[in-house]
Parts: C-alpha cells; structure tokens; sequence
C-alpha cells in the first residue's frame, strides 16, 4: 500500500512539469552543448580508430593530438552543460527532485563517455551487460550521448 502512495506522490509531481519555449541563452547553450559534444564523439573516434598518437588541426598551425583535444573538449561541453544546467535551475527554482535526478542522469553519461574513451583506445569493443554482450560504440552512445540529450533538453523546455 505504501508503494501505490509512493508511486501517486511521484506521479502527482509530475504532472506539476510544465513546459515552455527555452530563452535564448538556452538556446545558444544548447547549440554549442550539442557540437561540443558531437565534436569530442569524432575526436574520440578518431583515437579509438588511427591511435593516440594521431593529430587533428585546429588551424593550420595549431595541432593536437586526437585524444588531447577529446578530453580538451569534453572539459568545454562539461562546463557549458553545467552552466545551463545552474542557469536552468536559478530561473525556475521549482522541481528540485526532478532537477536532481536529470542532473545525475547526465552526470552518469559523462561517466560513461570518460569510461568510452579510455576503454576504446585498449582495444575494448564488447562490454558485458547483464546476460550479454554490448557493443562499446552502442553502449557509448545509448547510455551515455542519450542522457545528456534529454537532459540539455529537459533543463531548457521546463519551467
């Protein structure tokens, strides 16, 4: 009985969420969150695939190594998504759990996408999940790209 209560509770929250356009701020946050993080997918890829000691242009005359510029990156998107995650959250000030629990969300996908780059680059392509076998490419990008998605999402379109 006190899981149904508990489940009503959860669900009466809810529907509390209500929806709006995102300012523009947000939006320009969610762009830059988006090619930052689509930008350290190819740098990543780029490791996984040629090595670590490829090098990628920034310019003509500024040249990083693949995986430098991967974990250079994801320090950007890191701070650009926490900037509109505050941002989001100071201009609502409401749904604190829910704020809380798409904030742990995404903060696990930024595990996961460390835990990608370091597992590609030795040679790991399956990883065991449960009773089989994931590939790292899906599981990089279902458990880790994905959230941070709904979560750029969610913090921009709610009141």
């Amino acid at each position: 009985m006190e899981m149904k209560m508990k489940l009503r509770k959860v669900i009466k929250n809810l529907k509390k969420i209500k929806f709006r356009l995102p300012k523009r701020i947000e939006v320009v946050l969610i762009a830059i969150a988006i090619f930052l993080l689509f930008w350290a997918d190819v740098l990543q890829n780029k490791a996984i695939d040629f090595g670590l000691d490829y090098k990628v242009h920034l310019t003509e005359s500024v040249i990083f190594t693949s995986i430098s510029a991967f974990w250079f990156v994801l320090i950007f998107y890191h701070i650009t998504l926490l900037t509109l995650f505050v941002y989001s959250i100071l201009q609502k000030g409401t749904h604190y759990f829910w704020d809380f629990v798409i904030g742990v969300l995404a903060s696990f996908g930024i595990g996961v996408i460390m835990t990608g780059a370091i597992t590609g680059v030795y040679d790991i392509k399956q990883i065991p999940f449960f009773t089989f076998n994931l590939g790292l490419i899906t599981f990089y990008h279902i458990f880790g790209i994905f959230p941070q998605i709904i979560a750029m999402f969610y913090f921009a379109f709610t009141e």
